[in-house]
């Protein structure tokens, strides 16, 4: 009614009426403005309805509006009349046309049963309705589930990248490795030198990250890219603003995939072998690494100083290895929706859907600003996309089904993806959680909606 009341000033109104459905709220608004008496409320909105009825009498007594209210029943109002629809149109049965062949709905009937693979799906369903099933319209099916996609996915195959860089120190790794509990900065050239450094740390900060590899630029140059993983430091807005400042590419790794930071972890793995089995220091262990030749034969402290150090502000390289961004290959566009692997996965969590925002190399995609590998990404299949790949295998026959809107009629061709309801539970307990008077997490507590309107001390 407010917000009506301030439509009617900027068109310059003077006469108004107002149609009210409600009967509580029209004797509350009577009482305010004809009868001149006090609204009679109640219950825990007592304060904010008596507030807003003070706003409204201020409004009509400083405008000089003539507003007059009256009450409608619902079959009389309008605005129900332009909005609702009678019930029969929401209870009418709807016809859906499905084109698949009887024998694939008796396999999808089938391995609904059990979700097992291609091999024990064709040989259940060649023991209960024949011999004459087909193993591709059988692997179609398995390949359309969605549940199988969800629940403990099979592992897909992928061509591995080439993380080396063709020249020395023009493309770096980066990463924070402890060794007896002690935090180190760890940088690994991607060229061919593979030449590593290890710097101690206080602690795992932004800043004491930005200094120590302030140190390191000024002494070496700055490498074109940097390739990292999601940490808190280097996810920074420190960090952020330190590699603009020095022009550096920061490149992410996929969450939860190690093997996308490859180079520099198996330096971790021999440093830390080196230190347990001679029981040295850090230092020394990185010293022998470097002076040791690696697979390619080339030994990293008589090559890494054939480089030539690139200097704060000068224009960069043209022509990067373009190999590893190339997002040619990648099966994944902007917008698709698909079923992204939990971080502490176990058989039988089931996978949450997210959408793809960005395609970034190959074999990753980005979603929600974290690079994810495709091998923890599984598409999602739309009815439409079932039936038109069954349509291929099998021939095409149609058939009309009555499928009334009861919770009691439920066909068992039903690849329909299932409710949020979960999601919307853990959702709403969330936000009755941050209602309560007492927050078990310590943390500031959201104020109920209708308080917005006070200022509290």
């Amino acid at each position: 009614m407010i917000k009506g009341l301030n439509i009617a000033l900027c068109w310059g109104i003077a006469r108004l009426k107002i149609v009210i459905e409600s009967a509580s709220v029209y004797g509350w608004v009577r009482s305010v403005l004809v009868d001149s008496k006090k609204p009679k409320v109640s219950g825990l909105s007592e304060m904010v309805i008596k507030r807003r009825l003070g706003i409204i009498s201020q409004l009509v007594m400083e405008y000089h509006i003539k507003m007059t209210i009256q009450l409608v029943s619902s079959t009389s109002n309008k605005a129900d009349v332009l909005t609702r629809v009678p019930q029969k149109w929401l209870n009418s049965p709807c016809l859906a046309v499905v084109t698949l062949d009887d024998k694939t709905k008796e396999i999808t009937r089938l391995h609904g049963k059990h979700h097992l693979g291609v091999k024990k799906t064709l040989y259940l369903t060649k023991r209960m309705c024949g011999q004459d099933v087909d193993e591709k319209v059988v692997k179609q099916v398995v390949d359309s589930c969605n549940q199988c996609r969800r629940v403990d996915p099979v592992s897909i195959k992928w061509n591995h990248e080439r993380l080396s860089a063709d020249k020395v120190w023009q493309r770096v790794a980066m990463d924070i490795a402890y060794v007896n509990k002690r935090a180190f900065l760890t940088l690994i050239d991607c060229g061919p030198s593979r030449f590593a450094m290890w710097r101690r740390l206080p602690n795992e900060t932004a800043s004491t990250v930005a200094k120590e590899l302030h140190r390191i630029f000024l002494e070496r140059g700055a490498p074109d890219e940097v390739l990292c993983d999601n940490g808190p430091c280097f996810r920074s807005y420190e960090m952020t603003q330190f590699f603009k400042e020095w022009e550096i590419m920061q490149v992410f790794c996929c969450a939860y995939k190690h093997s996308r930071n490859g180079i520099i972890e198996h330096n971790h793995r021999a440093i830390k072998r080196m230190v347990a089995r001679t029981g040295g220091r850090v230092e020394v262990m990185v010293y022998w690494y470097n002076n040791s030749p690696n697979f390619d034969n080339i030994v990293p402290a008589a090559n890494v100083y054939q480089y030539e150090a690139r200097l704060l502000g000068a224009p960069k390289a043209i022509g990067l290895p373009g190999e590893l961004w190339d997002t040619k290959a990648n099966p994944y566009q902007a917008g698709d929706v698909v079923y992204v692997k939990p971080r502490s996965m176990r058989t039988e969590m089931t996978w949450k859907q997210a959408k793809v925002t960005r395609v970034v190399a190959d074999h990753v995609v980005e979603m929600d600003g974290i690079n994810r590998h495709m091998a923890d990404v599984r598409p999602v299949i739309a009815d439409s996309q079932i039936s038109q790949s069954c349509d291929r295998l099998v021939t095409n026959r149609t058939v009309e089904y009555c499928i009334e809107d009861s919770d009691d009629q439920i066909s068992d061709f039903d690849v329909s993806e299932p409710s949020n309801n979960t999601d919307n539970s853990e959702s709403n307990s969330d936000s009755d959680l941050r209602e309560n008077d007492t927050s078990p997490l310590g943390r500031d507590k959201r104020l109920l909606p209708y308080l917005n309107d006070f200022v509290l001390y």
